[in-house]
This record gives C-alpha cells, structure tokens and sequence, in this order.
C-alpha cells in the first residue's frame, strides 16, 4: 500500500482512522487490524471485549475510525495494570525496573 500510494506509514495510517475514507486497499487494512486487534487480545486472555470497530467521535481529532472507546479505555486500563504487577515482581526479585 506504501509503494503504491508512494506514502509513509504515518500517511497510511491517516488515512486508515480518517472516517470518510472508503478506498478498497485502506479499507483491507481496517479488516487486518480488527483480526489483528482480536489475536492480540486473545493472547492476553481478554476474550470479554467488544472492539465494534466503527466511525467514533475522538475529542481531539473528530470522528475516526477506531475501536469502541469503552474497549480502549478498558485495554489502556488493563495495560497498566500489568505494567504495575511486572515493576512489582521485578521489585521483588530485586531487578531493576526500567526508567
């Protein structure tokens, strides 16, 4: 899509949250990243959450595509939960955690 485009990743991916877009190779990639998305979350043990990929409403950037904001908040939730459990485990075994 890159080469095609003659685009950076960050053009690429402008172009992937922008709401209106419809071009067929953008919209193949939206289709990887819901697989993507739920490989990943699966691999976590999060099977309990909903993606709903769709067209939402960001505060700062407007309407994008993107999964369901409660997922997101929810996944950014989890994460650092797990960040504090690993700093903890590494406290404990007395390594040193990453600053």
């Amino acid at each position: 899509m890159m080469p095609d485009r003659k685009a950076g990743l960050t053009e690429v991916y402008n172009r992937v949250v922008t709401a209106t877009e419809t071009a067929s190779d953008v919209v193949q990639l939206r289709t990887l990243h819901v697989e993507l998305d739920l490989a990943v979350a699966a691999a976590y043990g999060w099977d309990d959450l909903v993606f709903d990929h769709g067209i939402y409403r960001h505060d700062r950037f407007g309407d994008r595509w993107l999964p369901r904001p409660e997922t997101q908040r929810a996944i950014e939730q989890r994460l650092l939960e797990l960040n504090h459990q690993r700093a903890a485990e590494e406290s404990r075994n007395g390594q040193l955690a990453a600053t």
